[in-house]
């Protein structure tokens, strides 16, 4: 490889641009979740769907998403705290565990 190709390469790599897949809309329910939807407040509702748990606003039709961990294959159970600050979902892959995240 000649020095002019190095340069030329070196120059391609440096200028191309990465893409990123964001999630935007999710469609569906599990309903062999247990608690598989909880009212967070008034407008917002929590669900499952895949090994994500959606957060969906009912007024304004936006959803936000709560990602499960890398290895879940599948969640199995869903509960919001007495307060509603809280969600905890439990989550099979190679081995169950648990997990929580806040609002």
């Amino acid at each position: 490889m000649t020095a002019d190709t190095e340069d030329y390469l070196s120059t391609e790599v440096a200028t191309m641009s990465i893409s990123v897949a964001q999630l935007r809309h999710i469609f569906g329910l599990q309903r062999e979740v247990t608690g598989n939807v909880a009212y967070h407040d008034e407008q917002t509702i929590v669900y499952p769907s895949g090994t994500n748990c959606v957060v969906y606003n009912i007024d304004q039709k936006q959803q936000k998403f709560i990602q499960g961990s890398e290895k879940s294959r599948l969640m199995t159970a869903m509960a919001l705290s007495q307060n509603r600050r809280y969600v905890a979902i439990a989550e099979r892959g190679d081995k169950e565990k648990g997990m929580s995240c806040g609002f």
